[in-house]
């Protein structure tokens, strides 16, 4: 978060300019804490949201390519898939992908 930003403003903003996505419905869904190389914790915060739309990322972007599959994979195909990041193939996915699945069908209903 940047100084004076809220939470989901945090969430909007990351979204716009890591993937250019324009996120409503933004729920906070899970927190927990990862310990970086330095030895430093750093807590993660976990959000479901719905995908309003999506454009361009800035041309400052630090991503350099955006991908989402559909339908959506599972954590274990996820850890063989050679274009996922790393990030998305540790143990915390496997936890957090049927919360977020679960939340996904709940408000479809």
């Amino acid at each position: 978060m940047e100084p004076g930003e809220t939470a989901e403003e945090a969430v909007k903003r990351e979204a716009w300019e890591e993937a250019g996505l324009t996120l409503e419905h933004i729920a906070w869904l899970a927190e927990y804490t990862i310990v970086l190389p330095t030895g430093v914790k750093a807590v993660k915060w976990v959000y479901t949201a719905d995908v309003y739309d999506v454009a361009a990322r800035p041309h400052d972007s630090e991503i350099l390519d955006v991908w989402v599959p559909r339908p959506a994979i599972d954590p274990a195909t996820v850890r063989q898939c050679h274009t996922v990041s790393p990030v998305m193939k540790d143990e915390m996915f496997s936890c957090l992908f049927p919360m977020a699945r679960q939340r996904c069908l709940e408000r479809r209903m």
